[in-house]
């Protein structure tokens, strides 16, 4: 190992220099990964027989609490995918998968927004059927507000493809470092 000319090269030799932590001991390893898939196939066998997936706000309190955090992180994603718009040096792929993935939590946060303020304006039960959800119809169809209520409950649609784009964005900062 070289002599360090400045403190600044003495963080790049300690950087390259792994060897006093082993070869990959940041790395899990293969057993405790097929642990924890065996523990979520487990969890996922013995998952309870009623999923309650559906929020329900108590009091006027509770959703007017809930809209406004649906509004800040609307504004925080906006703000967000602009800054890293404008700047020149964050152009690498993990930072375009954050700028998506913030595009869509933002379109997740209007459409989270305008179906709670629909289901609260729409009078009278908006679901009729059975116990099973899936032999449930939608009773006030003619309106224009029922059918973009009912447009709005498809809002994972918009979540589950943001989370996966904010990983893939985490996954090449890791790959950046390697």
């Amino acid at each position: 190992m070289p002599f360090p000319a400045n403190d600044h090269d003495i963080f790049k030799i300690v950087e390259r220099d792994d060897s006093f932590r082993g070869k990959d001991k940041h790395k899990p390893s293969r057993n405790w990964r097929a642990l924890g898939i065996a523990i979520l196939l487990i969890l996922t066998v013995l998952a309870p027989s009623e999923v309650l997936a559906i929020q329900t706000h108590g009091m006027a309190e509770g959703l007017y609490a809930h809209q406004f955090g649906h509004a800040l992180f609307l504004g925080a994603m906006v703000v967000l995918y602009f800054r890293l718009r404008h700047q020149v040096h964050l152009r690498s792929r993990g930072w375009k998968f954050i700028s998506l993935s913030c595009l869509l939590f933002a379109m997740w946060n209007a459409v989270a927004f305008l179906g709670h303020w629909l289901e609260e304006s729409l009078s009278g039960p908006i679901f009729s059927g059975g116990d099973p959800p899936w032999e449930r119809s939608l009773v006030a169809l003619p309106e224009w507000k029922a059918l973009i209520f009912y447009a709005c409950k498809f809002d994972h649609l918009l979540a589950v493809p943001a989370m996966i784009f904010f990983l893939l964005g985490l996954r090449e900062f890791c790959k950046e470092r390697q």
